[in-house]
């Protein structure tokens, strides 16, 4: 071994690494080695031969011999980490269940009922569209609160559905944040384009994807009950009316 060791140092090799099982080596830690097929048969080295042409390499002493230059950290070859493919997959389960943890996937669909007042009302929708009580409801909402403010003749209704996520693209974040960025954006849009100066959103479902601070100083941001609850509830129905009364006008429109 000390043999092997003077001839690598002498050739300038700073690590061996055998390509085959070696006869009497003990089993690598590493990775498992193919067993050679054939004996390789290495002629003798005839000693006077070589100490004529290389002299100092070999026949000089060991402590006066030239030290072979140094290899840089960057020239310095990157020894290969080795992973069996049980942990492999073991540490890829585990990153794509953190991932799927932190930032689940999430889908809803929104009615959106313009009413031409400067009010907009904010539903969840079932994929079929809401229901007729729901329409009745809404539209007696809207109906009352134009004859408070008297600007009943310029009520004129225009529905529209908001899906998450709005394209299956490979990628592209489906979590609650991106959906509460989208969501807000477009209510922001729609703010922006009709000059509403209110939203009124049913229920607690949707709330999480709503972010009033993009919506703007335009518009105010109201959250009552769900649709289900108005329709059942008389005291919900008396709370909501009342902050709807408390609103300044929401159109510019002289009654």
């Amino acid at each position: 071994m000390d043999l092997q060791r003077e001839y690598l140092k002498a050739l300038g090799a700073s690590y061996f690494v055998p390509r085959f099982v070696l006869p009497g080596a003990a089993p690598s830690s590493q990775a498992p080695l193919p067993v050679a097929e054939a004996r390789v048969d290495v002629a003798p080295i005839d000693e006077a031969q070589l100490t004529a042409e290389s002299p100092a390499a070999v026949t000089a002493p060991l402590e006066e011999r030239e030290a072979p230059p140094a290899l840089s950290a960057e020239h310095r070859p990157a020894m290969p980490v080795l992973e069996d493919s049980a942990a492999a997959k073991s540490r890829e389960e585990r990153r794509e269940a953190q991932a799927s943890t932190e930032s689940p996937d999430v889908s809803f669909q929104a009615a959106l009922v313009d009413t031409g007042i400067g009010l907009l009302m904010v539903a969840p929708s079932p994929s079929e569209g809401l229901d007729a009580g729901a329409k009745r409801l809404m539209a007696n909402i809207a109906r009352a609160l134009a004859v408070h403010q008297g600007t009943a003749n310029h009520l004129a209704f225009a529905a529209a559905d908001f899906a998450w996520p709005m394209a299956k693209v490979p990628g592209l974040k489906m979590d609650a944040a991106a959906a509460r960025d989208a969501f807000s954006a477009s209510l922001r849009s729609r703010s922006d384009k009709h000059g509403l100066r209110c939203i009124l959103l049913f229920g607690a479902e949707l709330a999480p994807y709503v972010d009033a601070d993009l919506l703007g100083a335009g518009a105010r941001f109201l959250n009552t009950a769900s649709v289900t609850e108005l329709m059942q509830d008389a005291t919900a129905k008396a709370v909501l009316w009342q902050a709807l009364r408390s609103l300044p006008p929401l159109s510019d429109v002289t009654p």
